[in-house]
């Protein structure tokens, strides 16, 4: 009876080994990683899906924007731009769809969006799988009325935290980013960090995400982590809103720029990319371009996106030069499982059958214990 039972027991953990494995494989290997491979593997990337056969001719036409402060946010700060476009580009109507971190890339590869406002480390993967052609450059609006088509990234701790001054000062700390996938919120300090010969995974006692910028500033204020990151701009925007004080925040490897006035520990990248899917004839697409060449800093879609506008498109290597160097730690993984892994629905949705099936399994090898 004893081998019986270990038998079953056996079982139910090789079965749960095996669920474990499939998480992880479903993880890697789904559309939302990053493009970037080592020397050594190489993460296959499913194509595109053929383009149905409505999809050119609808006159509705939706943007798909990355909701880095959530959904609700996303929707408030863009409609904007869709009510803009509608009225500049004749016999079109532009919508906003809101897009998670981890449904960029299967909203483009479903060819579910038409236009799509991203992350620049987003674009230049986007770019290279699907095709994507960026049509212009957000120029985001500053404090005191300044202007700019760049941005950073800020490596911050509580002020109150005097003996937390240099990043040397964060070994065996806890430590806060936006999303795995966010290129402001945490990749550019990732590479900024590897500069200094840190190793996040070895280096601090542990890193959680908050899924948004503004719950990385709390956390960090609240004293629920040692320090975070966020994409420049979040600090300042918070503060003008009434959210928090800039005085509570010590702001680590501060740097300087003549023409740059916001917090920033990190080099400067090139703004958010407006950019077409392969589906949008190249009229559209220039029609769409020359409307937000010519959208003033003062319209009301600019004043939403708390933005001045869009410039012609940047130069995106230095993007690309980041992701390159951080290889796939970009998609930092300890012990063989990403951090917030099990938070995607899609996981458990997909692969119920392996844990039904190892949950019965255990059940029954602990009713045969049990009974004996």
């Amino acid at each position: 009876m004893k081998r019986r039972t270990y038998m079953y027991l056996s079982c139910g953990i090789v079965l749960l080994m095996m669920s474990m494995q499939y998480f992880v494989f479903a993880e890697e290997n789904k559309p939302a990683a990053s493009s970037t491979t080592s020397s050594t593997t190489k993460t296959e990337i499913p194509a595109a899906e053929p383009i149905p056969a409505t999809s050119p001719t609808t006159n509705t036409l939706k943007i798909g924007v990355l909701a880095k402060s959530g959904t609700e946010e996303g929707v408030k700060m863009w409609t904007g731009l869709a009510n803009y476009l509608t009225i500049k580009v004749p016999s079109h109507t532009f919508e906003i769809t809101p897009l998670a971190f981890n449904e960029v890339h299967l909203a483009v590869r479903r060819r579910a969006i038409d236009f799509i406002l991203i992350n620049p480390k987003f674009y230049t993967e986007l770019e290279t799988l699907y095709g994507l052609g960026r049509i212009a450059t957000l120029n985001n609006k500053l404090t005191q009325g300044r202007t700019h088509s760049m941005f950073g990234s800020v490596i911050f701790s509580n002020s109150s935290r005097k003996e937390l001054r240099n990043y040397q000062d964060l070994k065996s700390r806890s430590f806060m980013a936006v999303d795995r996938l966010s290129f402001g919120g945490w990749q550019m300090a990732l590479c900024e960090l590897k500069h200094h010969q840190i190793e996040p995974s070895k280096f601090f006692s542990g890193i959680s995400f908050g899924r948004t910028h503004d719950a990385v500033v709390y956390a960090v204020r609240d004293g629920l982590v040692d320090a975070g990151t966020v994409r420049t701009d979040t600090l300042e925007r918070m503060a003008e809103e009434g959210k928090i004080k800039l005085e509570d925040f010590f702001i680590l490897n501060a740097r300087q720029y003549n023409d740059f006035p916001l917090f920033l520990s990190t080099e400067l990248y090139p703004e958010w990319s407006f950019a077409r899917t392969p589906k949008v004839p190249d009229k559209l697409a220039t029609q769409v371009s020359i409307a937000l060449m010519q959208m003033p800093p003062d319209d009301p879609a600019a004043v939403s996106s708390k933005s001045a506008g869009w410039v012609v498109p940047h130069n995106y290597q230095k993007v690309e030069d980041c992701v390159k160097e951080l290889g796939t730690e970009g998609e930092m993984s300890l012990g063989g499982v990403k951090l917030g892994d099990f938070s995607s629905d899609n996981l458990i949705l997909s692969y119920w059958c392996w844990i039904i099936v190892t949950l019965l399994v255990l059940i029954l090898g602990i009713m045969v214990i049990m009974r004996d």
